[in-house]
């Protein structure tokens, strides 16, 4: 893990420049910070409470997404409470603390005063260029993403990306990409008008209706790579079009899609792969755990990853879990997303349940028929080469 080494300490790359919200201020008014240039919509402000405590950050996706009237809505109501770091930790804990928090900025505090903040583009231009840098995409990327025709509804694409656990699709017409269409695009097109007019504002754009076709909202051109393109090229051309996803084409053809995630998550690996294997690490995105249930849910992972180990080989298996408001007997809604990155082969298993380890029962579900069907297809090809063999 010699690269790893090399990220030197989180002041060596934090901004010291940063602004602060109080959590009894209203989000109209955060919302005139984004408009009027003194913040950047892919910023992340720290908010405090009325001594200057700090208590977490906010950003212009999460007003967005909580769906909430700026006008009577403050900013305690949104805000996330996030880890913090101190500015002579390494920066890879900066790393790991995202990946495991599903979170893009950390504050870094010392002797309980705020001195700086960190980014992801700020791990990830440090980390690129050093030897990590030179690794081609195709180590890290996610092969043979889900794509969607450019005629399909706007609900058919949120559909996917529910059932498929991503907030991205590529749209094809054929076999020819043509655009890409993710969360964000959806939010800004459909959700964010009607909110506008549920809160009595009617200026902008007006609501799509989601029976209109994908190419309506999608983003185009899209900015494409090789397989062989280093990871320092594409982070470069992330910071450079200010986006946080390429699409891997090989001979014209989609090969794979890799993200600022795929990359973080890589880099946090080279610091937690010490022994060979399968690696399994959860991310429970702020939400608290019982420990036993916890430890009961790593068992059932773990067994998981040695019925397969033969299959798979050396990877990572990351399990994500998103608690929805719903509540049964006590028991939240749990989404549960496994990502299976391995020499075997690339699974995902996406379901939702009752519970964590119900969720996550059925997430091990989704992905284990995936990978028999996997199996069975390698064994039939096996056998019709063998039978080939002894015919010729």
């Amino acid at each position: 893990m010699e690269f790893v080494e090399r990220l030197g300490k989180v002041e060596d790359i934090m901004s010291r420049t940063f602004n602060v919200v109080k959590e009894d201020e209203f989000l109209s008014k955060v919302i005139g910070m984004f408009k009027e240039g003194k913040a950047k919509p892919t910023e992340a402000l720290i908010v405090v409470d009325s001594k200057g405590n700090y208590k977490g950050v906010l950003t212009e996706r999460m007003i967005i997404r909580s769906r909430l009237d700026p006008k009577k809505t403050k900013v305690k109501t949104v805000y996330r409470p996030a880890p913090k770091l101190n500015p002579k930790d390494d920066t890879i804990e900066a790393v790991i603390l995202m990946v495991d928090n599903d979170i893009k900025h950390i504050p870094v505090i010392e002797d309980s005063n705020i001195v700086g903040l960190v980014a992801d583009v700020n791990v990830l231009e440090k980390a690129v260029n050093g030897p990590f840098g030179l690794k081609p995409v195709k180590d890290i990327m996610t092969k043979e993403p889900k794509v969607i025709e450019e005629n399909a509804s706007i609900a058919s694409a949120m559909a996917l990306m529910r059932e498929e656990g991503v907030s991205r699709l590529p749209v094809v017409r054929g076999d020819k990409l043509v655009g890409i269409v993710s969360i964000h695009d959806i939010v800004e097109h459909v959700i964010l008008p009607r909110d506008r007019i549920r809160f009595g504002d009617f200026a902008g754009d007006k609501p799509k209706p989601l029976s209109n076709p994908v190419k309506g909202v999608m983003t185009k051109p899209v900015i494409t790579i090789s397989p062989n393109t280093t990871l320092k090229g594409a982070v470069q051309l992330m910071l450079e079009h200010n986006i946080a996803s390429l699409i891997v084409l090989d001979k014209g053809r989609i090969a794979g899609i890799v993200t600022k995630n795929d990359i973080l998550s890589a880099i946090a690996q080279e610091k937690r792969l010490i022994k060979r294997g399968l690696l399994i690490q959860f991310s429970f995105n702020r939400m608290s755990i019982d420990s036993t249930e916890y430890e009961r849910m790593l068992a059932d992972t773990d067994s998981f990853a040695r019925k397969y180990s033969d299959h798979l080989g050396e990877g990572v298996i990351t399990v994500y879990f998103k608690q929805h408001r719903e509540k049964w007997r006590n028991l939240p809604f749990i989404h549960c997303r496994i990502m299976i990155k391995s020499e075997g082969g690339q699974y995902v298993g996406v379901s939702n349940g009752w519970g964590f380890s119900n969720a996550l029962q059925n997430a091990l579900e989704h992905a284990e028929r995936q990978i028999l069907k996997d199996k069975e297809l390698k064994f039939a090809e096996d056998f019709i080469d063998k039978m080939l063999g002894l015919w010729y």
